[in-house]
């Protein structure tokens, strides 16, 4: 599964913050806490967690960069998590680059087609 956030820096500070806590790995794992309750058989209370795979989730985020847009500078927890793949590129370098890792990832042809149609609309 792909995610794809268009203009990350946009994001306010404090939802970026949530955002950038869930991109810790943790036992293989990105867990979001929702600070939901939920009960459990037991009838103790514990809190609701969203989590998925390391090995399942890429998360690309884009950005505008220079003063003429309205975002803020990204810290090193964003760098940590992210890096900087190409600062100006085209259609075809993206879906160059994405075709390379999905074939490093060994995806199926019906996968690599799905991606190209979901790049291309």
């Amino acid at each position: 599964m792909v995610l794809v956030i268009d203009e990350i820096l946009r994001i306010p500070t404090r939802e970026l913050n949530i955002l950038l806590s869930t991109l810790i790995p943790w036992r293989g794992k990105y867990t979001l806490r929702t600070g939901r309750a939920l009960k459990s058989e037991d009838g103790i209370a514990y809190e609701e967690e969203i989590s998925v795979s390391t090995k399942n989730l890429w998360i690309v985020g884009t950005t505008n960069i220079g003063r003429q847009y309205n975002n803020h500078s990204a810290d090193e927890a964003f760098f940590d998590r992210f890096r900087v793949i190409r600062k100006e590129t085209s259609d075809i370098e993206i879906e160059t680059i994405l075709k390379m890792k999905i074939n490093a990832k060994n995806f199926t042809q019906n996968t690599q087609e799905s991606y190209k149609v979901s790049l291309l609309s």
